[in-house]
């Protein structure tokens, strides 16, 4: 019987110690927990207070958790499956800020009710301020390494080859020099009144130490006995002209100025009206087949009357074999059509040069160093602090 009152009045005992201050409302309030979601609430404490904390969840359901954790990771109170709450005391052992955590890993969302109150220790905490601030925190370690330290330099000789130009060139390769007869139709005797000149541009090459390479042709075409005297004055006009071009080498024609494009005009007969010839240029064998047959054909240059020219310089077209085709509409005569082609080769010349060099190459030592290394975050911290 005595144990009995004894135990009954140190649990009242215990009971006007918990309540010797009058508990202070920390936070009330209604919330919505959405499916998979979490809601969080922060507040400080102070050392000796008492948490007392109620819950409800509205609709008769069970949250999945509810936790206290004191900051930054210690949890007080966790509780799985929760539907309410009653009077949770919980003792705050050192000022601190508190999350309190609901979380809804489910589907199904929760409407809830929440209460937190504090009891002060004693009158010197009644007026504690609940609210936290954020405070950037550094942790500061030392790393021990070794490190390369330069100490002087020594110069190092060798010797480097660079391929360097020696020459670079222009020079003319004659590809056709032809004169051709193309025959008439006839009236009675049906003769094929076409004709062609075939030639093939010099391969281009790259060697250890020499590349040659087309850089652009010229044609001319001529119909009638003084296409020769023609071309001579052709000769004296364009002397001169080849001469500006610094790269040249050897004796140029009147194509080579063509080719090069150094602005000049040639002439072309005009004595005779009555001879012409239509002229087509194609670079494959199948439309020169096409052409003697009088069937369709692709030519990406043609020309009629008593003569033409023309600089190809594209870079698709200077490589192959080409034909020009002469096609004679005479019925009665035939024509003599000189045909003359030439290309510019581009000829570099390269050999190798050795220059002595100095390279600079630093000495090393090892050396032992400290680094330090800051680690910085952010934490929640009680305001006052």
């Amino acid at each position: 019987m005595l144990n009995r009152f004894c135990f009954v009045a140190l649990a009242l005992l215990g009971c006007v110690c918990l309540y010797a201050q009058n508990p202070v409302m920390v936070m009330e309030s209604s919330f919505k927990v959405k499916a998979n979601d979490t809601v969080s609430y922060y507040f400080s404490f102070a050392a000796g207070d008492q948490i007392v904390l109620d819950f409800s969840e509205n609709n008769g359901l069970t949250l999945k958790q509810v936790e206290v954790i004191e900051l930054p990771n210690v949890v007080k109170y966790n509780e799985h499956r929760v539907g309410d709450i009653e009077n949770k005391v919980i003792a705050v052992p050192k000022t601190a800020v508190y999350e309190f955590r609901f979380s809804n890993p489910t589907l199904v969302g929760h409407s809830c009710d929440v209460r937190i109150q504090r009891i002060p220790k004693n009158r010197s905490t009644q007026d504690f301020n609940t609210s936290w601030k954020w405070r950037t925190m550094y942790d500061t370690t030392y790393v021990y390494q070794t490190e390369d330290s330069i100490v002087g330099y020594d110069s190092i000789p060798y010797v480097e080859v660079q391929r360097e130009l020696v020459s670079d060139e222009l020079s003319e390769q004659m590809l056709a020099d032809n004169v051709v007869e193309v025959k008439a139709v006839g009236i009675v005797k049906k003769d094929n009144p076409r004709d062609y000149v075939k030639f093939s541009l010099p391969v281009n090459r790259e060697d250890e130490n020499k590349t040659t390479e087309v850089v652009a042709w010229a044609y001319w075409v001529a119909v009638g006995k003084n296409a020769a005297s023609v071309w001579s004055k052709n000769k004296s006009l364009t002397k001169s002209a080849v001469k500006q071009v610094a790269k040249w080498v050897g004796v140029a024609s009147p194509l080579a100025a063509l080719a090069l494009g150094v602005g000049v005009d040639l002439l072309i007969p005009d004595e005779n009206k009555v001879d012409n010839v239509q002229y087509a240029l194609m670079s494959s064998a199948n439309d020169c087949n096409a052409f003697m047959k009088g069937g369709e054909y692709r030519a990406y240059q043609k020309g009629f009357g008593t003569g033409g020219y023309g600089r190809i310089d594209k870079a698709n077209m200077l490589q192959g074999t080409h034909y020009i085709g002469l096609y004679n509409d005479n019925y009665h005569s035939s024509i003599r059509v000189n045909v003359k082609v030439s290309a510019i080769v581009e000829t570099k010349t390269y050999q190798d040069v050795r220059y002595e060099r100095i390279r600079v190459k630093p000495r090393y030592v090892p050396v032992n160093r400290t680094k330090m290394q800051v680690r910085s975050w952010q934490e929640r911290v009680p305001e006052g602090y």
